[in-house]
């Protein structure tokens, strides 16, 4: 039973009068007898004002009021008709077809939020330098990005990035970076070298990215920090791989599994602006994913689950910063596509999939949301009167 009144019942007196203090709504335990009950024929009142409590048979389904009140002579309960979270609510996440993208490719760097989402490059016969745009509901032709590149990552929004590193021509590894500024894209700084299929997370003047290899399959194991000026080194993760999954922020980055030569690893990582330390495991291994989220809140859609690459996934695995879980599986299994964008509770995963025997790219999208905020219902809810 539930008190929609804030404070606790004030008598004034038990044989007439009942007043009630119900300047707010609260849940506030109390109980009348049934002696107390069969005074209630006059009034209650409402911040000092004085309403006559109606007495009804029945509880009324229709013609209600939010703040309305009366007892019901039957049951002898008092009844309010007030606000509460649906009781039948179940939370829960889901993924639904997206708008599909402008390009078709694979391999594409990509960041940003829900309504406001930058691709760029990518692999189609060779690296791109296509540039496609997302606000919420389809995607658009942004200008294109200077240096054809795949395997990169990016940092930012539709209005305004930072790019850098990945495969250009010849599958050389590049040490450049471009910036974006709502319009058009510009050189950035050079890395301190030129890497691939690293992690990165952060915003168009704030990046990190870390791990990777060089044009060669050496691996990296240190970060790189972007300032909105320049590149400089920073504190090396606990480990080495590449195709890491990044998200987060460059203060607070989060770093999914990896994979070095055919073996792939769920280790995983979290970086607090300073150091970087080992977090839990991923559920299972998982490579060239999309990633998005927050360090405390992160989501892992699809990839390969095999180290020789063969085996695509449709299964979405969920952080929230001391385990994970399993959420929603994709619609399509899903892999090599774009880093994903978004927050852990409304993201996109976006790029192409392709298939071992024949390289197909789609301009593929899916939309995840989560929900966990029960929706507020108007409803009839009770107060316990008894001996």
């Amino acid at each position: 039973m539930k008190n929609i009144f804030t404070n606790k019942i004030v008598y004034d007196n038990l044989t007439s009068d009942i007043k009630f203090d119900i300047e707010k709504f609260d849940f506030t335990d109390y109980k009348l007898s049934n002696s107390e009950v069969s005074n209630i024929d006059t009034k209650f009142y409402t911040n000092g004002i004085a309403s006559t409590l109606e007495k009804l048979s029945t509880n009324p389904t229709s013609g209600l009021t939010l703040g309305d009140f009366w007892y019901n002579t039957t049951d002898k309960n008092v009844y309010g008709y007030t606000q509460e979270e649906d009781p039948s609510f179940v939370p829960g996440s889901s993924w639904s077809n997206g708008a599909l993208m402008v390009n078709s490719q694979s391999r594409n760097a990509g960041d940003g939020t829900f309504n406001s989402t930058i691709s760029a490059g990518g692999f189609n016969a060779g690296p791109k330098n296509t540039s496609d745009g997302f606000d919420g509901t389809s995607w658009s032709s942004l200008n294109t990005i200077l240096t054809s590149r795949e395997g990169s990552v990016l940092g930012g929004n539709d209005s305004g990035a930072i790019l850098a590193a990945g495969y250009g021509s010849g599958f050389s590894a590049l040490q450049s970076s471009e910036t974006y500024n709502g319009t058009n894209w510009s050189s950035g700084p050079n890395l301190s070298v030129g890497r691939v299929q690293m992690g990165g997370c952060g915003d168009a003047s704030s990046f990190i990215l870390w791990s990777g290899v060089s044009g060669s399959f050496n691996y990296y194991s240190d970060m790189e920090e972007y300032n909105g000026t320049s590149w400089s080194t920073g504190s090396s993760p606990v480990n080495q791989g590449n195709r890491k999954h990044g998200s987060g922020t460059s203060t607070a980055a989060f770093s999914a599994a990896r994979k070095i030569g055919s073996t792939l690893y769920a280790t995983c990582e979290e970086y607090d602006g300073t150091s970087w330390s080992s977090a839990a495991d991923m559920l299972s291994a998982r490579i060239n994913g999309s990633s998005f989220g927050v360090q405390n809140l992160s989501i892992v859609a699809g990839g390969f689950s095999n180290g020789n690459e063969s085996v695509k996934s449709k299964s979405t695995y969920k952080y929230n910063g001391t385990s994970w879980s399993v959420a929603e599986n994709l619609n399509s299994a899903a892999t090599d596509t774009g880093e994903g964008s978004g927050s852990g509770t409304a993201g996109l995963t976006f790029g192409s999939s392709y298939s071992t025997a024949i390289y197909q790219y789609f301009p593929f999208c899916e939309y995840y949301l989560y929900d966990d905020v029960a929706p507020i219902i108007n409803t009839t809810v009770e107060f316990s009167l008894t001996d």
